[in-house]
């Protein structure tokens, strides 16, 4: 009998018109924004149960298959438990996770999946892994596995972070390389309207078609993006935060770093 659904397994044959994993595969997308990723994966799942979104339901019919990719970011999808620990915002998750990669101490272990550095059993790493790195990143051909299965039905961000934690690979960075074949990209409406968003996760809206859920909340949405908020308390621990370095530092600083 088939597996369960969302169970992972080796994906199914691709069909020889749906293009490999990687740059330039040269789609025309379709992009569909909403608000939240709640929404967003509420989306995915009711796609999931029609035929557009099931490999094996098109095969032969490769121009019907829908391959759904749900863009998110780190801390949504990151499946190391000591990088991402559920405490952590998402500019500390990404900053712990880069400093993982570049192998700095104290950047959160590597820890979930074959312990520190993804070493293997005692120590020792299997042939392919890499120094250095996450263990959800120590195998590229487990990163290509977890992509090319992320296309065959759809998985929202939840479904496709546990499929990581199980493959041992990164849900975050699979998801961008899945994103050059996929026909239909979800995204929040903070990753549409943000250029410097779009280019972080490599998301062109060139020949797109692009939808957004609930249009009616995007000019509340821009104005959130294109807005910062400074608040009271936050000016006061800046303030203490200077004070701090003047009196640890006086005796260095000359007066014209004091006016």
């Amino acid at each position: 009998p088939p597996p369960p659904r969302g169970a992972f397994r080796p994906p199914p044959p691709i069909p020889p018109a749906f293009p490999d994993v990687g740059p330039g595969a040269g789609l025309r997308k379709i992009v569909y924004a909403a608000r939240t990723h709640s929404q967003l994966a509420q989306f995915v799942k009711e796609l999931g149960k029609t035929k557009w979104g099931d490999l094996s339901a098109t095969r032969g019919e490769a121009d019907l298959h829908v391959g759904v990719v749900h863009m998110a970011g780190r801390r949504a999808q990151c499946c190391n438990g000591e990088v991402n620990d559920g405490s952590r915002g998402e500019e500390r998750v990404a900053e712990l996770c880069l400093d993982l990669q570049k192998g700095k101490a104290g950047a959160g272990g590597a820890g979930g999946a074959g312990g520190a550095g993804g070493a293997g059993e005692g120590g020792k790493r299997k042939k392919g892994e890499k120094a250095g790195k996450c263990a959800y990143l120590s195998s590229d051909a487990a990163q290509r596995h977890l992509a090319l299965h992320s296309l065959s039905e759809p998985h929202d961000v939840e479904d496709l972070a546990a499929l990581g934690r199980a493959a041992a690979a990164c849900s975050y960075y699979a998801s961008r390389a899945a994103l050059p074949a996929a026909r239909l990209v979800c995204v929040p409406y903070q990753t549409l309207f943000s250029p410097a968003a779009r280019r972080a996760v490599g998301l062109d809206l060139e020949g797109a078609t692009v939808i957004v859920d609930e249009a009616h909340n995007v000019p509340e949405a821009i104005r959130s993006l294109a807005s910062s908020r400074l608040d009271l308390p936050a000016v006061e621990r800046a303030r203490r935060a200077v004070g701090a370095y003047v009196d640890k530092y006086q005796d260095r600083l000359k007066g014209k770093n004091l006016e």
